[in-house]
């Protein structure tokens, strides 16, 4: 099952959010003569290259045209298949909210526009609300470069973005599979994916992907284990002599458990240090407390009081917390 799309940006956009990027999406389009018109709800429809398919809040922006009416026109263009109708350039999604509080005319600004404005100005608008992911941007990008015959170049100043936005996003369809499935899950994680994608090795890239995945480690820490890694990787070739030895005598647990990768192991180690480091500012932070209890001792027996309870309940808690800890300490024993 696909995972769900979801704005990895989300929050609520404010009206003015709504005009400003309107008027970003209008400063795309070339000089048109404009005819204003109010123009029935029946006679528009969508634009014919929308990516979007999934429309949120409609109920909220219903009420508040209700309340507000229109604040910003609707583009349309004439419907080039029926005389008398019209396609949208830009906002659907008020148009839909329009429909739901129950409008029957919409104030447009009407224009001629061609295919390729349509589809220009629909991806900009998509990028500009952050709807589509990475991997999707991506994917539209490369649908105007293969089927539109755009250059990097022009794309970029069609929806006007830099160059090394649109060819950072065509870079992620380069990355393998199992990374591009990581910026769906993470549209968030994308210097983590770049990194991960150095690794020319699925067994060497799946440790970090489930690493990046869980939030165990950050990007300096991926880093770190990719440049090791990669430092590593010529070392690993250089030819060894090959020396027979007598085979240990192992122990049925050591016989079946499965060597880890190196990879796999500075991953272990890193997380461990990173728990480490957490537990001694815990620690540390458990003493600042214990240290503010003390002085609060000197304020009267009542106060005295409220520490004693409250160092109870502590204890108590500590109690539970080495209980939990003595199974785990008798298997490790019976190990030894």
């Amino acid at each position: 099952m696909p995972p769900k799309r979801k704005r990895f940006f989300a929050q609520e956009e404010r009206p003015e959010d709504v005009e400003a990027r309107i008027r970003d999406v209008a400063s795309l389009l070339p000089a048109k003569r404009l005819v204003i018109q109010e123009v029935g709800e029946e006679r528009v429809r969508p634009n014919p290259f929308q990516a979007r398919h999934v429309f949120t809040g409609l109920d909220e922006l219903a009420e508040s045209i209700r309340t507000h009416g229109f604040t910003t026109r609707l583009r349309v263009r004439p419907d080039p298949a029926q005389s008398g109708y019209f396609q949208l350039v830009y906002g659907e999604r008020r148009l839909r909210a329009a429909r739901i509080a129950g409008l029957s005319e919409i104030p447009c600004e009407i224009a001629e526009h061609t295919d390729d404005e349509l589809i220009e100005i629909g991806l900009a608008e998509n990028i500009q609300r952050q709807d589509l992911t990475p991997l999707e941007e991506a994917q539209a990008f490369q649908l105007f470069i293969d089927q539109r015959n755009y250059s990097v170049r022009r794309l970029a100043e069609r929806i006007g973005k830099d160059k090394s936005y649109v060819e950072d996003r065509l870079a992620l369809l380069r990355t393998p599979e199992d990374v591009q499935q990581l910026i769906v899950e993470r549209p968030d994680a994308l210097r983590i994916a770049r990194e991960i994608a150095k690794l020319p090795s699925l067994e060497d890239r799946r440790p970090l992907i489930a690493a990046a995945l869980s939030g165990e480690l950050t990007t300096a820490d991926i880093r770190s284990i990719v440049r090791d890694t990669a430092v590593a990787a010529p070392l690993a070739t250089v030819p060894t002599p090959i020396i027979t030895l007598p085979a240990p005598v192992t122990s049925t647990s050591e016989r079946t458990s499965v060597p880890q990768s190196p990879v796999e192991v500075a991953v272990t180690t890193t997380v461990t240090r990173m728990v480490q480091r957490s537990l001694e500012r815990d620690v540390q932070m458990i003493r600042n407390i214990l240290s503010r209890w003390q002085l609060r001792l000197l304020s009267g027996d009542a106060t005295q009081e409220q520490v004693r309870i409250a160092l109870e309940q502590v204890l108590l808690d500590a109690k539970e917390l080495t209980n939990a800890l003595e199974p785990s300490e008798q298997g490790a024993n019976i190990i030894r």
